[in-house]
Protein backbone atom coordinates (compact mmCIF):
# COMPACT_ATOMS: atom_id res chain seq x y z
CA UNK A 1 0.00 0.00 0.00
CA UNK A 2 1.43 3.40 -0.81
CA UNK A 3 1.51 6.28 1.99
CA UNK A 4 0.29 9.20 0.98
CA UNK A 5 2.41 11.88 1.81
CA UNK A 6 1.67 15.50 3.79
CA UNK A 7 3.25 18.70 1.89
CA UNK A 8 5.43 19.10 4.99
CA UNK A 9 6.94 15.42 4.65
CA UNK A 10 7.04 15.92 0.87
CA UNK A 11 9.33 19.51 1.47
CA UNK A 12 11.68 18.32 3.82
CA UNK A 13 12.20 14.94 1.82
CA UNK A 14 12.99 16.91 -0.63
CA UNK A 15 15.55 19.19 0.71
CA UNK A 16 17.07 16.18 2.21
CA UNK A 17 17.38 14.45 -1.43
CA UNK A 18 19.93 17.24 -2.58
CA UNK A 19 22.27 16.32 0.22
CA UNK A 20 21.93 12.78 -0.92
CA UNK A 21 23.14 14.01 -5.09
CA UNK A 22 25.85 15.92 -3.82
CA UNK A 23 27.16 12.66 -2.20
CA UNK A 24 26.68 10.80 -4.74
CA UNK A 25 28.25 13.10 -7.53
CA UNK A 26 31.50 13.00 -5.42
CA UNK A 27 31.60 9.12 -6.11
CA UNK A 28 33.54 7.98 -9.49
CA UNK A 29 31.95 6.23 -11.86
CA UNK A 30 28.30 7.04 -11.37
CA UNK A 31 25.65 8.60 -14.03
CA UNK A 32 23.61 11.73 -13.63
CA UNK A 33 20.69 9.42 -14.61
CA UNK A 34 21.81 7.04 -12.04
CA UNK A 35 21.67 9.74 -9.30
CA UNK A 36 17.89 10.86 -10.71
CA UNK A 37 16.64 7.90 -10.31
CA UNK A 38 17.04 8.24 -6.90
CA UNK A 39 15.18 11.33 -5.71
CA UNK A 40 11.75 12.08 -5.90
CA UNK A 41 11.09 14.84 -8.92
CA UNK A 42 12.83 16.12 -11.78
CA UNK A 43 16.96 16.35 -10.77
CA UNK A 44 19.09 18.88 -13.06
CA UNK A 45 22.13 19.90 -13.18
CA UNK A 46 22.06 23.85 -14.22
CA UNK A 47 25.20 26.27 -14.77
CA UNK A 48 26.14 28.54 -11.71
CA UNK A 49 26.31 31.29 -13.81
CA UNK A 50 23.94 30.95 -16.40
CA UNK A 51 21.76 28.63 -15.19
CA UNK A 52 21.62 27.02 -18.42
CA UNK A 53 20.38 23.03 -18.22
CA UNK A 54 23.13 20.98 -18.88
CA UNK A 55 21.52 17.78 -17.92
CA UNK A 56 18.16 17.26 -17.13
CA UNK A 57 16.78 13.73 -15.67
CA UNK A 58 14.04 11.18 -17.98
CA UNK A 59 11.34 12.10 -15.43
CA UNK A 60 11.07 15.62 -16.80
CA UNK A 61 9.10 13.74 -20.03
CA UNK A 62 6.35 13.35 -17.60
CA UNK A 63 5.93 16.33 -15.90
CA UNK A 64 7.00 19.14 -18.35
CA UNK A 65 6.34 17.15 -21.90
CA UNK A 66 9.72 17.17 -23.32
CA UNK A 67 12.60 15.02 -22.57
CA UNK A 68 15.67 15.68 -21.09
CA UNK A 69 17.48 16.13 -23.83
CA UNK A 70 15.59 18.40 -25.53
CA UNK A 71 15.41 20.63 -22.86
CA UNK A 72 19.26 20.56 -22.77
CA UNK A 73 19.56 21.41 -26.24
CA UNK A 74 17.16 24.59 -25.82
CA UNK A 75 19.82 26.02 -24.54
CA UNK A 76 18.64 29.12 -22.54
CA UNK A 77 15.57 29.55 -25.24
CA UNK A 78 13.61 26.99 -23.32
CA UNK A 79 13.35 29.05 -19.89
CA UNK A 80 11.89 32.08 -22.58
CA UNK A 81 9.04 29.56 -23.89
CA UNK A 82 8.66 27.28 -20.74
CA UNK A 83 9.20 29.42 -17.41
CA UNK A 84 7.03 32.61 -16.07
CA UNK A 85 8.54 36.14 -16.31
CA UNK A 86 8.46 36.05 -12.67
CA UNK A 87 10.37 33.13 -12.58
CA UNK A 88 12.84 34.65 -14.82
CA UNK A 89 13.31 38.14 -13.52
CA UNK A 90 12.74 37.44 -10.05
CA UNK A 91 13.90 33.53 -8.93
CA UNK A 92 16.67 33.33 -10.86
CA UNK A 93 18.51 36.30 -9.54
CA UNK A 94 18.07 34.66 -6.17
CA UNK A 95 19.47 31.13 -7.16
CA UNK A 96 22.35 33.03 -9.31
CA UNK A 97 23.14 35.27 -5.38
CA UNK A 98 23.17 31.90 -3.56
CA UNK A 99 25.81 30.58 -6.26
CA UNK A 100 27.70 33.37 -5.93
CA UNK A 101 28.02 33.09 -1.92
CA UNK A 102 30.20 30.30 -3.12
CA UNK A 103 28.34 28.33 0.27
CA UNK A 104 28.47 24.48 -1.21
CA UNK A 105 26.96 23.51 2.30
CA UNK A 106 23.56 24.84 2.45
CA UNK A 107 20.47 24.61 0.26
CA UNK A 108 18.25 27.65 -0.94
CA UNK A 109 14.65 26.60 -2.13
CA UNK A 110 12.81 28.62 -3.78
CA UNK A 111 9.04 27.87 -5.98
CA UNK A 112 9.19 28.84 -10.15
CA UNK A 113 6.10 28.76 -12.39
CA UNK A 114 6.51 26.71 -15.95
CA UNK A 115 4.03 25.56 -18.35
CA UNK A 116 3.54 22.23 -19.02
CA UNK A 117 3.95 21.73 -23.02
CA UNK A 118 0.28 19.78 -23.03
CA UNK A 119 -1.11 22.72 -20.90
CA UNK A 120 0.19 26.39 -22.43
CA UNK A 121 -2.48 28.15 -20.72
CA UNK A 122 -1.89 27.85 -17.27
CA UNK A 123 1.40 27.60 -15.23
CA UNK A 124 2.05 25.14 -12.56
CA UNK A 125 3.93 25.69 -9.27
CA UNK A 126 7.28 23.57 -8.85
CA UNK A 127 9.66 23.74 -5.55
CA UNK A 128 13.29 23.85 -6.92
CA UNK A 129 16.07 23.28 -4.13
CA UNK A 130 19.77 23.92 -5.23
CA UNK A 131 23.26 23.39 -3.78
CA UNK A 132 26.42 24.02 -5.01
CA UNK A 133 28.35 21.03 -6.54
CA UNK A 134 31.83 19.45 -5.29
CA UNK A 135 33.48 21.14 -8.43
CA UNK A 136 31.80 24.75 -7.23
CA UNK A 137 30.69 25.32 -10.84
CA UNK A 138 27.31 23.99 -11.18
CA UNK A 139 24.18 24.04 -9.27
CA UNK A 140 22.78 20.55 -8.11
CA UNK A 141 18.95 20.94 -8.58
CA UNK A 142 15.65 19.11 -7.43
CA UNK A 143 12.48 19.74 -8.57
CA UNK A 144 8.87 18.57 -7.70
CA UNK A 145 5.70 19.66 -8.45
CA UNK A 146 2.65 21.09 -6.02
CA UNK A 147 -0.70 20.80 -7.24
CA UNK A 148 -2.07 23.21 -4.03
CA UNK A 149 0.00 26.24 -3.92
CA UNK A 150 -1.16 27.54 -1.02
CA UNK A 151 -0.86 24.52 1.70
CA UNK A 152 2.58 24.52 -0.01
CA UNK A 153 3.57 27.67 0.57
CA UNK A 154 2.24 26.82 4.50
CA UNK A 155 3.82 23.69 4.87
CA UNK A 156 7.06 25.51 3.25
CA UNK A 157 6.82 28.68 5.98
CA UNK A 158 6.46 25.78 8.71
CA UNK A 159 9.17 23.78 7.59
CA UNK A 160 11.85 26.97 7.26
CA UNK A 161 10.63 28.20 10.65
CA UNK A 162 11.32 25.23 12.09
CA UNK A 163 14.83 24.83 10.53
CA UNK A 164 15.71 28.12 11.87
CA UNK A 165 14.17 27.56 15.41
CA UNK A 166 16.53 24.57 15.56
CA UNK A 167 19.62 26.74 13.97
CA UNK A 168 18.79 29.69 16.63
CA UNK A 169 18.56 26.72 19.78
CA UNK A 170 21.06 24.02 18.48
CA UNK A 171 23.68 25.15 21.71
CA UNK A 172 20.18 24.33 24.30
CA UNK A 173 19.61 20.30 22.91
Amino acid sequence: MKKHHTEKEKIKAHRKSIFLVDMLCEKENIKLQDIADFIPGIFHLNDGTSLEVKFMSSQAKGLIGLTGSEIVDMGLDFFDRYLSPDTVNNVFPRFQAHFMKGDNSSVYSDVQLYKPKQNKDNFVPILSSIKIDPSGKNLLTSSIVFRDLGRSIKAIERVIDQQKFSQLNFDKF
